[in-house]
C-alpha cells in the first residue's frame, strides 16, 4: 500500500463501520485531531497512533521485505519469538 492512500483508507474503515470521528477517538484513545491528520496524510502521524486506529478498525499492520522471514527464523532459533 502506498503511503498516500493510508489516510483515505482509515477513514474509509471508520465510515463504513459507522462511527464518528468522536466515537473512534473513545474506542481507541486516539484524539479527534490525530484521527484527522491520520485520514488527511500528515507525515508525522505516529505508528502508536496508527496501530490504536488500526485495532479499533480491525486492519491489520504487516511490515514485510526480503529479509523478514530470515529475521523471524532467528527470533525462533534464539526464543525470543515470544517475547
Amino acid at each position: 500500500m502506498r503511503a498516500d492512500t493510508l489516510g483515505p483508507l482509515l477513514r474509509y474503515h471508520r465510515v463504513r463501520a459507522g462511527l464518528s470521528r468522536r466515537a473512534l477517538a473513545d474506542l481507541s484513545g486516539v484524539s479527534e485531531t490525530a484521527i484527522y491528520e491520520a485520514e488527511h496524510g500528515k507525515p508525522t502521524v505516529r505508528l502508536d497512533t496508527l496501530l490504536a486506529l488500526f485495532g479499533v478498525l480491525n486492519l491489520t499492520f504487516r511490515v514485510d521485505g526480503p529479509l523478514v522471514a530470515e529475521f523471524e527464523r532467528t527470533l525462533t532459533a534464539s526464543g525470543e519469538a515470544d517475547a
